[in-house]
């Protein structure tokens, strides 16, 4: 089981922010732990729509140069997978489907294509988009 799976985290977003549904029992050292994959991936999507608002990220490419840096990850090939996966270039964050699509390609990315198809729901993203915008 990768990091990101068991920490429900499967964006793997680093500790920091006090997120919703953070578990007050995790241990990890560098990565938040949540009660449950929703709240990791409503982080996801928070974490996306701030990149835009406050960062001015529009293009997947900007946005991968930010959350997994060319220091830690092959950017072209991450890059590369969220526009193939979304069949964009620029980030939507208002449209659902889109996020759908490029939330799951995020996971894959970082926890596992095989593991994430594996534990994958379409129910967790509905709650966790519904719950963005608290």
């Amino acid at each position: 089981m990768t990091r990101g799976i068991r920490n429900n985290n499967w964006g793997n977003i680093e500790r920091g922010a006090n997120w919703k549904g953070i578990n007050p029992d995790g241990n990890d050292t560098r990565f938040a732990t949540f009660l449950d994959p929703i709240y990791g991936l409503r982080a996801i999507i928070k974490i996306t729509i701030n990149y835009k608002q406050r960062h001015k990220i529009s293009t997947i490419n900007q946005w991968v140069n930010r959350w997994a840096p060319a220091h830690e990850n092959d950017t072209k090939v991450y890059r590369s997978y969220l526009e193939t996966q979304t069949g964009a270039k620029r980030l939507n964050v208002d449209d659902k489907e889109f996020m759908r699509k490029f939330v799951k390609a995020v996971c894959k990315m970082e926890c596992g294509r095989k593991e994430i198809q594996k534990l994958w729901k379409d129910w967790y993203f509905e709650r966790a988009w519904s719950e963005r915008n608290k």
